[in-house]
């Protein structure tokens, strides 16, 4: 009964992660349009088109699901210290991190190009 709890918790924060990300992917979306075949449309509702919205919804999507799927553990021996990290296999989980940090990867580039080039 309690691995069928926690399954559920998991899908439910992979779902909350994609829809938190959502704002964040459809501006990917846009921009993409945009610089391959010159259609200016704007997928992303000019409500949610606020950099708090968009990286705030991708932070919290990416802290989720690193939570459900993460695990470090730390431990002190005579030798030294051992720091291990354990991925679980939450492919729904694990396919939310995959796309935020695409996103997030992607959007940074862009700020740097934008303004540094």
């Amino acid at each position: 009964m309690n691995a069928i709890i926690q399954k559920e918790r998991f899908g439910l924060l992979a779902t909350l992660g994609f829809v938190l990300s959502l704002p964040a992917l459809l501006l990917f979306i846009s921009g993409m349009l945009q610089s391959f075949s010159g259609i200016e449309v704007m997928l992303l509702p000019h409500a949610l088109l606020h950099p708090a919205v968009i990286l705030g919804g991708l932070a919290l999507a990416l802290v989720l699901n690193a939570r459900a799927t993460l695990r470090i553990r730390k431990e002190d021996s005579e030798t030294g210290i051992t720091i291990s990290l354990d991925i679980a296999r939450r492919k729904a989980n694990l396919a939310v991190l995959g796309i935020g940090l695409f996103l997030l990867g992607a959007i940074f580039a862009y700020l740097f190009v934008e303004n540094m080039l």
